[in-house]
């Protein structure tokens, strides 16, 4: 769910800071992935500190369409029903 159920719970608690959300990078990605969520990361949670990175890698075979990662992900945006991991 890639903290989807974790966040939509929190975000109907009250909002008096004893209910918190230690999110992942998937939080902020969620709404790309399912436009459908029950909540919106930007309106319903405030950052409080950030406690780590973690660096994201794109990967795509060698053949996949474009030069570089904006040729590609405009492909992604024309062409429907594609799969990712």
């Amino acid at each position: 769910a890639g903290t989807a159920i974790g966040a939509a719970y929190v975000a109907k608690q009250r909002n008096d800071g004893y209910t918190l959300l230690v999110a992942s990078s998937t939080f902020t990605m969620a709404p790309a992935v399912n436009p459908k969520l029950p909540f919106d990361p930007a309106r319903d949670f405030t950052p409080v500190a950030m406690i780590g990175e973690v660096p994201l890698v794109l990967a795509a075979k060698p053949n996949a369409p474009g030069k570089n990662a904006q040729e590609y992900f405009a492909y992604l945006k024309r062409t429907p029903n594609l799969n990712y991991g």
